[in-house]
C-alpha cells in the first residue's frame, strides 16, 4: 500500500485529503506544519508528499528542500491558497512536481496523485535497470526524457 504524507496547517483541508486519499486505498499520515512533516517523513518514508506552502514553524519549500536531500525521487504535490508570483515562478526549482491551487477539484487531485505515483514508480524501475558496459562493468540505463506533469 502506497504511503502519502499530508502536511497542512488547515484542519479542514487535512480532513478532506484524509477522506479522499483513504478512499483511494492509500495509507495517509498527517502533519500540521513543515517541522512535523519532516519528522513524519523520516519516520514513514512516504511515497508521495502533499503539502501546503504557508505553515507555521517551517514552510512547505523549506520542508521540501530537506526531504529532497535524502529522497530526491519522492514526488511532491503542493496545494496552496497563496498563489502569488514568487510561488508560481519558482515551484519547480524548489522541488515541487505539481502545484495546485486551493480549493482544488477532487477529481483532478485524484488523477494528479495517481500520475505522480505512477511516474515515480516508473522512474525508480527504469533508473535501477543495469546494462553491461563495453568494458564489462555495469552502468545504469539512462532515464528517458519525460514531459513535466502540469
Amino acid at each position: 500500500m502506497k504511503k502519502i504524507l499530508v502536511v497542512d496547517d488547515d484542519i479542514g483541508c487535512r480532513k478532506v485529503l484524509i477522506m479522499c486519499l483513504t478512499r483511494m486505498g492509500y495509507q495517509v499520515n498527517i502533519a500540521e506544519n513543515g517541522m512535523d512533516g519532516l519528522e513524519k517523513f523520516k519516520a514513514v518514508a512516504a511515497d508521495l508528499v502533499v503539502t501546503d506552502y504557508r505553515m507555521s514553524k517551517m514552510d512547505g519549500y523549506s520542508m521540501i528542500t530537506e526531504i529532497k536531500k535524502t529522497s530526491p525521487g519522492t514526488p511532491v504535490l503542493m496545494l496552496t491558497g497563496s498563489f502569488h508570483e514568487d510561488i508560481h515562478r519558482n515551484w519547480r526549482e524548489k522541488g515541487v512536481d505539481l502545484l495546485m491551487r486551493k480549493p482544488c477539484d477532487l477529481k483532478e487531485l485524484r488523477t494528479s496523485i495517481r500520475r505522480l505515483l505512477q511516474k515515480a514508480s516508473h522512474d525508480n524501475v527504469s533508473g535501477s535497470i543495469i546494462k553491461p558496459a563495453v568494458d564489462g562493468l555495469t552502468s545504469p540505463v539512462p532515464k528517458p526524457e519525460r514531459k513535466a506533469i502540469v
